[in-house]
């Protein structure tokens, strides 16, 4: 594998969700139901935070449950 490649990936992620964040500004609100649908930004923070919460969550439950199998398992 390029070892450049993971470093253009992070960049054009990292374009993409400033890109995102930027395009929320333009968005028209006519009628928020909750106050945290008023704040431009906090979709793509709240996602953001979601996914790291529930792959942090996932690597503390996957080995206490069995789901992971160590390296050596199949020799």
């Amino acid at each position: 594998m390029n070892p450049k490649r993971p470093k253009k990936l992070k960049i054009i992620f990292g374009i993409i969700l400033i890109a995102v964040v930027a395009l929320d500004f333009l968005v028209n609100r006519y009628h928020p139901n909750f106050i945290w649908d008023e704040m431009p930004g906090f979709s793509a923070f709240y996602g953001f935070i979601s996914g790291v919460i529930l792959i942090v969550i996932a690597k503390i439950i996957a080995p206490a449950i069995g789901i992971v199998k160590k390296e050596d398992y199949y020799d």
